[in-house]
């Protein structure tokens, strides 16, 4: 039996974590760690690595659909195909394939945030903020419907040639409407699970985190958010999103301030995708732990983010945060979304750096247990699901798949 994993982009250590890969060795499985990055970018993925962000060895890299089929021709019914990939017009003709072979997949929602609810006016700077972000979920229900009906009518998708996942693996009892990834999933069989953050706590649970990072007084984490040399910008042919020099000042403020007034050494987690010399180069006055998130937000006192995904570690560890932005940070159309809907859920307004004020102002936030847990419950893990591991989930449902009598439909 194979597991087969589909990726889209860099296939690092990072992902073998995530992915299961590692419990599905332990089951005997060959894994077979599949990069679609070259697929889709033809003039080389080795564009997009760096010295800490790097493709593990064994894995298998997909160049042309001739390489593509021959990959997915060869999947036999004990295989589990793992399908890590999102759907566009590059993307469409894998999914054509899967459908050429029939192939029966798993698609997932594992890493969900509030990208497309703003909850509660608690964690708005301001009224009109709180009405523009209101109107601007009703916008995005109308944008996602302009998608989905892009993806039935447009000819480049060949919308019937889409193959449907068989399983839908998915954390969090929050959905929403018009929801667009995984495609197609609702005519899969819904598998509730946790997120990959949980599970990566979960792992690290018999570690205890005040050895790998102690200070005397108590720490704060800093969730680095990726701005230090992180590929993406050249994938997707974006300018960085701050000024580096103009950031990481602001950033050495706030470090400061949190060090001297609330009396907790500040470490930085770095972000998966950042190059440490560079953060070094900026920041090298704090210590910058790489791969050990979750770790080192277990034995804190205080998280520190932006809008990072990470902040799922402060949740599951029900740590105080403290949500922070910038005025760069604000204006842009990718970011400030994210970050406003986050501090939404959270129910705590964000705190504008470059307003020396409000830095002076910070006081030591409290867990709002009712947030975390509705956070927790929406995002995470829901709270009536009995899930000790999401791969255990998976190989319960897969590998009675020969005689499976038809496919639960989800309706939400």
């Amino acid at each position: 039996m194979r597991y087969i994993v589909l990726y889209g982009h860099v296939f690092t250590h990072r992902e073998w974590v995530r992915f299961g890969c590692d419990f599905f060795s332990n089951q005997g499985c060959e894994i077979v760690p599949v990069e679609l990055l070259s697929y889709l970018q033809k003039e080389g993925s080795d564009t997009y690595t760096h010295e800490t962000f790097q493709y593990i060895d064994n894995c298998l890299h997909i160049h042309n659909d001739k390489e593509l089929e021959e990959l997915l021709s060869g999947v036999e019914a004990q295989d589990i195909v793992f399908n890590a990939l999102s759907f566009s017009v590059d993307l469409a003709p894998i999914y054509w394939c899967l459908h050429k072979f029939d192939i029966d997949y798993i698609a997932i929602s594992l890493g969900k945030i509030p990208s497309s609810r703003f909850l509660s006016r608690a964690g708005a700077r301001s009224i009109s903020e709180c009405i523009r972000y209101r109107i601007d979920d009703a916008k995005t229900l109308l944008y996602r419907l302009r998608i989905l009906l892009s993806f039935l009518m447009k000819a480049e998708y060949c919308w019937k040639k889409v193959q449907p996942p068989r399983w839908w693996v998915d954390a969090g009892s929050y959905h929403g409407v018009f929801d667009i990834f995984p495609i197609k999933a609702k005519q899969a069989q819904r598998i509730p699970a946790q997120s990959f953050d949980v599970e990566t706590a979960k792992l690290a649970e018999g570690e205890k985190s005040r050895n790998l990072y102690f200070a005397p007084e108590g720490y704060a984490v800093f969730y680095d958010s990726g701005f230090f040399g992180n590929p993406d910008f050249d994938y997707h042919s974006f300018e960085n999103t701050v000024n580096i020099e103009l950031y990481s000042e602001l950033l050495k403020s706030l470090f400061r301030h949190i060090e001297n007034k609330l009396n907790l050494k500040v470490v930085i987690a770095l972000h998966p995708k950042s190059i440490k010399s560079t953060v070094e180069e900026y920041l090298g006055e704090w210590d910058i732990v790489e791969g050990k998130t979750s770790e080192l937000t277990r034995g804190s006192q205080l998280v520190v983010s932006h809008g990072s995904t990470a902040i799922s570690f402060a949740v599951f560890y029900r740590i105080p945060s403290l949500l922070v932005s910038t005025n760069e940070l604000e204006r842009n159309v990718i970011d400030a979304p994210i970050m406003v809907r986050i501090s939404s859920w959270l129910k705590q307004r964000r705190i504008i750096l470059d307003n020396q004020e409000e830095i002076e102002n910070i006081t030591m936030p409290v867990v709002n247990e009712e947030a975390y847990a509705a956070y927790q419950d929406a995002f995470l893990c829901e709270s009536e699901a009995q899930i000790t591991s999401t791969w255990q989930e998976i190989l319960k449902h897969v590998s009675g798949k020969s005689v499976a009598d038809g496919r639960e439909r989800f309706s939400s």
